[in-house]
């Protein structure tokens, strides 16, 4: 069967990736008279918007004031206490997201007649152009903007436990965390464990009147990837043995 041709579309600029690099890019490109044309597969906006920043900084606040609703810093202050409805948490999280990404990327691309996006798996063919659900893409000049992703690493028995990487405060996909860990492993000690680590130590996985405990697995892996694991409902613990203080070795249930 003969292959139907791909439409052919030209631009200035066309960017693979949709995030803050991209759009700062196709804003330029704009400014200076020149179209330009930006590839996305997941969600408008990329990581920082998406699943980064953005909601990071949103549910560490939550659960900060959910913290101190319980340890008061100042001495006389009797702690009150404060319910935790998780899935609300995440909704307003949510709700957050699509508003900003309405309003600082959605909203450009929409009162630009110079910037498009196509949505889809984007990949250049032999002669340089790049191929996008059935369009052809060219370009005078091309920029990869695609980020990064969280890097899975080989730990033994690691495929047969349900774990979960700093994706998990994605919106609208399908690793976005709605269940509450009853325990939670973190293999590194980056800044992103480190900022997951607040967030659950402060308010999901420690009761008020226990002490954090999960400061010794950050310190003995602090050279290990960036990777968060954790069960999602109370049926079972999972546990991470670490063969020497810098490096996970295996994981298991």
């Amino acid at each position: 069967m003969a292959r139907t041709p791909a439409s052919v579309e030209s631009y200035d600029l066309v960017i693979l990736g949709s995030g803050s690099t991209a759009f700062a890019a196709a804003i330029r490109a704009a400014e200076l008279g020149k179209t330009a044309a930006m590839t996305e597969s997941r969600t408008l906006g990329g990581t920082c918007v998406n699943r980064g920043c953005l909601p990071s900084k949103n549910m560490i606040e939550a659960a900060r004031i959910y913290w101190e609703a319980h340890h008061p810093r100042y001495p006389g202050l009797r702690p009150r206490g404060m319910d935790l409805n998780f899935k609300e948490l995440v909704r307003q999280k949510d709700g957050v997201i699509h508003d900003y990404r309405d309003k600082k990327y959605q909203s450009i691309v929409l009162d630009s007649d110079r910037i498009k996006v196509y949505t889809g798996r984007a990949a250049f063919t032999r002669d340089g152009a790049v191929e996008i659900n059935g369009r052809r893409l060219v370009g005078r000049q091309y920029l990869i903007a695609t980020g990064s992703r969280p890097v899975v690493p080989p730990i033994e028995g690691l495929d047969a436990v349900p774990y979960l990487t700093s994706d998990l405060l994605t919106s609208e996909e399908s690793q976005e965390l709605w269940e509450l860990p009853k325990s939670l492993v973190i293999v590194g000690g980056g800044y992103i464990a480190l900022e997951l680590a607040q967030m659950f130590q402060r308010a999901f996985l420690v009761p008020p009147h226990r002490p954090p405990p999960c400061g010794r697995y950050l310190n003995t892996a602090t050279r290990g990837a960036q990777l968060a694991r954790a069960p999602s409902t109370a049926r079972f613990r999972a546990a991470v043995r670490f063969a020497d203080p810098a490096r996970a070795t295996s994981a298991r249930r």
